[in-house]
């Protein structure tokens, strides 16, 4: 089998790398070689792409879309369009189109209309649900709204990482419940990397994993904390950095401001912290909260979509409201019983290991693919 898999649209190998997600991120894909599927992989990156290729297994090839292509955004964007056709080598090969997330799966919509290709469309988030959230301006929902659209309805095989955006697509786009080309398949943890600690620490030390932006509600966990005296480890960059570091000072909250780190050090931070927190307005469903559960974290979550779905309250963690003081109530509960708090975090292990491990959402993936291609070889008349 040949899978040509076609990044969000802007996003690249070197991206990955900045942000410390490259190891993360093309281990699924390795895995796929090791099961025979061969996999191409298209990046909007230049040259530069190539310079990862030592992180490949065998199988896995990379093809960046702008080696001295054009700057300007709006000439890339017009150019990714035609993608395909440059591409038409590649897509004569595969035997499966893959796109990630909706910013981009024009891709795999130009693939199939142009080429008859199977296609899997999948999303880390619900796109159009975001930009609803996030207020964005007409011009874009409309897009999206259209490509969503679009996307469900021709797209041989429908994936989301989570049953509350799914739920939500079917109601918005009035889509038919019970499509047999709609699967939930959820995220992968690598539970041989994050794995449950061997001793929970005793200290006053809160982690959180998070972009610096209004999504993820940083603002209420930092008052929430006011005169507490824990430590919040806030690993993450984004457009708040500012206003929530001088937030902190004026309220006198510790917070260690870490930026970015690379994936594979994020472990040894939660084995080092007590609670996690993740205090989202909205969320898809979080790497970095099943990552905590996997290392046997207590977690705190808000009682919001795409978290909620995940935490069982009071039996894996504890959901609370998005607002300070019941943030700073749930991170209390935790602090003050050990007990409770290890319990939660082995409850927590144990789900992330039976539901989210890596062989287990490989497995269900391929099954998808497998499925499309018995269904095209039974369409064709050969036996499958």
């Amino acid at each position: 089998m040949r899978l040509l898999f076609f990044f969000t649209f802007e996003m690249s190998l070197d991206k990955w790398s900045s942000a410390g997600l490259i190891r993360h991120g093309l281990k699924f894909y390795n895995e796929l070689c090791r099961n025979d599927i061969e996999v191409d992989l298209v990046t909007y990156g230049g040259s530069e792409e190539y310079n990862y290729q030592y992180l490949f297994g065998p199988g896995l090839a990379v093809h960046p879309v702008f080696i001295g292509g054009p700057k300007n955004p709006w000439l890339r964007f017009f150019f990714s369009w035609v993608v395909p056709l440059r591409m038409r080598s590649l897509l004569k090969k595969a035997d499966l189109v893959k796109t990630h997330q909706m910013w981009g799966s024009w891709q795999g919509l130009m693939a199939k209309l142009l080429f008859g290709k199977k296609w899997v469309l999948r999303g880390g988030f619900e796109h159009h649900r975001f930009l609803i959230y996030q207020k964005a301006c007409l011009r874009d929902r409309l897009f999206s709204r259209l490509l969503s659209w679009l996307g469900y309805h021709l797209a041989d095989a429908v994936i989301w990482s989570n049953e509350a955006d799914r739920r939500w697509a079917v109601d918005y786009f009035g889509l038919q419940e019970g499509d047999p080309r709609f699967h939930v398949i959820p995220n992968y943890v690598d539970t041989e990397e994050f794995r449950p600690r061997q001793v929970v620490p005793e200290n006053r030390k809160i982690l959180t994993v998070a972009r610096l932006d209004r999504q993820k509600n940083l603002e209420s966990l930092i008052r929430g904390l006011t005169g507490s005296g824990y430590l919040l480890e806030l690993v993450g960059e984004g457009p708040l950095r500012d206003d929530l570091k001088l937030l902190a000072e004026d309220l006198g909250v510790m917070v260690n401001f870490c930026g970015r780190i690379p994936h594979e050090e994020i472990a040894s931070r939660m084995n080092d912290s007590k609670v996690f927190v993740l205090c989202s307005w909205y969320e898809g469903l979080s790497s970095a909260l099943l990552e905590a559960m996997a290392c046997g974290m207590a977690v705190v979550g808000t009682r919001v979509p795409g978290i909620k779905e995940v935490i069982t309250d009071q039996e894996n963690g504890l959901l609370v409201e998005p607002e300070p003081g019941s943030i700073r109530r749930g991170i209390d509960r935790l602090m003050e019983d050990s007990e409770f708090c290890n319990k939660l975090g082995r409850n927590a292990a144990k789900l992330i290991e039976d539901n989210y491990s890596l062989r287990r959402i490989l497995n269900l993936e391929m099954n998808v693919y497998n499925r499309l291609l018995v269904k095209e070889a039974r369409s064709a008349g050969n036996p499958a």
